[in-house]
């Protein structure tokens, strides 16, 4: 409901404040593990909006900086079961 509202509403976009609780459950192994429901989700209606969402927003001026940082981690001791 909040990405339609977004996509309806012309706003620039969306945040998450905390990914903790986007997680999914494998039967099979009878636990929970990290997932990707909510940005997953996220991505697919913006994508099938047939709005051009980019990396510039609603700032005609903004430039994409030349350089990034590359940041990686490693979520682990991630609760399984009903933990």
């Amino acid at each position: 409901s909040k990405v339609d509202y977004v996509i309806n509403n012309g706003l620039g976009g969306i945040m998450f404040w905390e990914l903790a609780g986007d997680f999914d459950y494998d039967s099979a192994k009878g636990e929970y593990f990290m997932g990707s429901t909510l940005t997953s989700l996220a991505y697919d209606k913006f994508n099938q909006s047939g709005v051009a969402y980019d990396v510039h927003g609603g700032n005609p001026n903004f430039t994409v900086p030349a350089e990034a940082v590359d940041i990686t981690f490693e979520a682990k001791d991630f609760p399984v079961g009903d933990d």
